[in-house]
Parts: C-alpha cells; sequence; structure tokens
C-alpha cells in the first residue's frame, strides 16, 4: 500500500520505512498529494492547521485513509475530531509514540489481519519436549532460509538449557515493553544470536512473571508481525496459567501442540481441552492446532496416525524417540546430534514455512543405517 506522510518527522518516516510493510512517501505540505495517489495519508498538524485539512477535505476523498496527528491537548480537540470523523478523517491523539502511532494505522488498515508471522508452540505435558523442538525447529529455519528467526519463550521460566549463554531474559525488557518504548532491535539485541538464530529467554523471576499484562504481550506481538524479514515462534511451555502464553495462544494464527505417545500426555491434554481451550476465554478446537508427535518410538509404539487420531489433530509429522540428556549436557538441540532426527525435523520445519510463506533451501542428507538411526552415529 501506498503511504505518504505530511510531516517533517524523520524518525516516523525512517520508522515507516524500516517496517518494508508501505510503499513509503513523505513531504511538507498537501500540494500535489492527490496525484501520488496514496491509499493511507497521515497529516501533521505541524504542517496542515485544521481549518486548511477541513477546507480541502473534499478533495482528498478519494484516498481511503486519512489520519490526522494532533501534537497538543487544547480544549477544541474534541470538536475538531467530530468535523474530521464526518469527513472520514480520523484523528491520532497527542503524545502517541512512533510505535503506537504505526499500530493502530497498521490495525485500522488491516483491520481483519491475524498474527501469521507467529507460530506458538505448545506442549501437551511436562516433559514432552516443547523447548527442544521448538528450538531445533527455529534453528533449522535460520539455517535453510534468509530470514531472521526469533525463538521467544513465553513459559515462566526462561527454558535455556539448550545454549551457551544463560544471562539473557525478557525481563531486561520489561520496562519498555510496558512503557511502550521497545524496538526490534531492542529484542534482538537482547537475545542469544549465532548466525539468523536468535533466542530470547523466558522470565527467571518466578513471580514476576504475573507482573506481565495481556496487553503487555498483545504489543509485542504486534510489533513482531510487522517485522517481515524475521519470523517469530514461540515457546509456550504446557501451562496457562500466566499472562504471557495466555495472551499469546489467543493472538496467534499458527499454534502446534507438541506430545508423545505417552497415556500421561493424551490424558493431560483433554484435561486442558476440556477444562481451558473449549472454555470461552479461549474459545480453541482442536482444528486450530496442528500436531507434532515427539519421542516416537517405531519399533514398539503405536502407529503415529493412531495416535495423532487420540487427539482428533491433523499430524504434520513425529520426531524419533533420541537420549535427550547428552543433548542437555553439551547444551546443543538434538538436530546437531542425530540424523535421523534432523531428517524428520526437515520435513515438519517444510510444513511451517509453507504456512510463513517462505521457501527452504533443499537439504541433503546422507543415507542412515538402522543403527545409525537407533544411535546417531
Amino acid at each position: 500500500m501506498k503511504l505518504l506522510l505530511i510531516s517533517e518527522d524523520e524518525m516516523l518516516l525512517k520508522s515507516f520505512q524500516a517496517l518494508n510493510h508501505f510503499d513509503v512517501a513523505a513531504q511538507a505540505d498537501l500540494r500535489n498529494a492527490n496525484e501520488i495517489k496514496p491509499e493511507i495519508l497521515i497529516i501533521s498538524d505541524r504542517q496542515v492547521h485544521e481549518n486548511k485539512l477541513i477546507e480541502m477535505a473534499d478533495d482528498l476523498n478519494e484516498i481511503k485513509y486519512i489520519f490526522y496527528m494532533v501534537s497538543g491537548l487544547k480544549k477544541e480537540n474534541e470538536q475538531i475530531e467530530v468535523i474530521l470523523k464526518s469527513k472520514h478523517i480520523e484523528i491520532i491523539q497527542p503524545r502517541s509514540s512512533h510505535q503506537e502511532i504505526i499500530n493502530h494505522i497498521v490495525k485500522t488498515v488491516t483491520p481483519q489481519r491475524k498474527l501469521s508471522n507467529i507460530h506458538f508452540f505448545f506442549g501437551s505435558d511436562r516433559k514432552v519436549g516443547t523447548t527442544i523442538t521448538t528450538q531445533a525447529i527455529a534453528e533449522l529455519l535460520a539455517e535453510h532460509t534468509d530470514k531472521k528467526v526469533l525463538m521467544l519463550s513465553l513459559n515462566d521460566r526462561p527454558n535455556d538449557q539448550y545454549i551457551n549463554v544463560t544471562d539473557k531474559s525478557i525481563d531486561s525488557l520489561k520496562s519498555k515493553l510496558q512503557s511502550k518504548l521497545i524496538t526490534i532491535s531492542d529484542i534482538l539485541n537482547e537475545s542469544y544470536c549465532i548466525n539468523n538464530f536468535y533466542y530470547l529467554p523466558g522470565p527467571r523471576d518466578i513471580l514476576g512473571v504475573f507482573k506481565y499484562t495481556p496487553e503487555d504481550i498483545t504489543y509485542l506481538l504486534d510489533l513482531l508481525e510487522l517485522q517481515k524479514d524475521c519470523i517469530t515462534l514461540i515457546d509456550g511451555g504446557s501451562d496457562l496459567f500466566n499472562p504471557l502464553s495466555v495472551a499469546a495462544i489467543q493472538l496467534v494464527s499458527n499454534r502446534y501442540l507438541i506430545t508423545t505417545s505417552s497415556p500421561s500426555a493424551v490424558d493431560n491434554f483433554k484435561r486442558v481441552e476440556n477444562q481451558l481451550l473449549r472454555s470461552p476465554i479461549f474459545n480453541l478446537k482442536n482444528n486450530d492446532f496442528l500436531f507434532i508427535l515427539n519421542k516416537f518410538d517405531e519399533l514398539n509404539d503405536a502407529l503415529a496416525s493412531d495416535i495423532a487420531s487420540n487427539y482428533r489433530i491433523t499430524m504434520i509429522g513425529f520426531l524419533p524417540l533420541v537420549s535427550e540428556s547428552k543433548s542437555e549436557n553439551e547444551r546443543k538441540t538434538l538436530n546437531e546430534m542425530n540424523q535421523d532426527y534432523k531428517e524428520k525435523l526437515y520435513l515438519i520445519t517444510k510444513v511451517i514455512a509453507t504456512k510463513a510463506n517462505i521457501t527452504m533451501k533443499e537439504a541433503e542428507f546422507k543415507k542412515s543405517s538402522l543403527l545409525q538411526k537407533v544411535f546417531g552415529r
């Protein structure tokens, strides 16, 4: 969409340009605005007085969205707002930050959008491998695409046992997040990074997780959704009792259930499904998830498709049972240690890339013998 900014605010202009979301142009006044034919027009009252805008409004009626940025609190603002609203011009309230302005405009011009650039991974129970699977997928996406891949832990623990740096956390960004001053640079700079893979661990303060509000995570995910050169994978853990994961699972449109063949995992998910997911708070159904079967033992477990049938969820793949103790001790994910695991993971990751409209580079794998599949050598 073509966006014309009538403002001398260079930082706001650069913020819009950095999104890669709009075709952005800027000028100092309204002359020739119609000739540019923008779909979105943003006007600062520092450049165009309200009376001038009211006078010219009828000449701008071919522009689909017009926003008027008011710089100061004035008694007549309410009257101006009513007049401009009658001419299909929306006021942006004074003291709005650049990010608040951008978020509001994006939401207004794409009101039906879902958070499609963000993927949420939820475990049916503890110890099903939610974190290690999410991280392995994120690393593979970073390895085989040209995108930055951010893994964000919104669990009630850091979940950084598979990386070498353990002093980072979303907690260090809390003040900026809650004051709505956070930027994508802040997030990436605070994340553990290797090549195009970024990992921002979850809260380190056990009780501090309850100091976040759903509004905080909504603001954060809105910001991440706008980053077209970055895809976000959320480790949501297996508990829906903290505001971070509660808000995220409702906001995103791509949700994945990670589970195992364990009967206790099935039982726990059905309990969560009946008591939480189907409640009016979440209003989620089975077809709102895709299914990843982890720790699958081809020799001893039932058929993967039969296990998936117990959940009544479409399966996108399974990952073989391999030892996680060495992976945790060496702080590496399993795709670095077991070729059969990486091959199966690649097929799952391709599905996720397709949902994200990302093309993955083809991977070459050596043929594995049975012993290699079992022992990862």
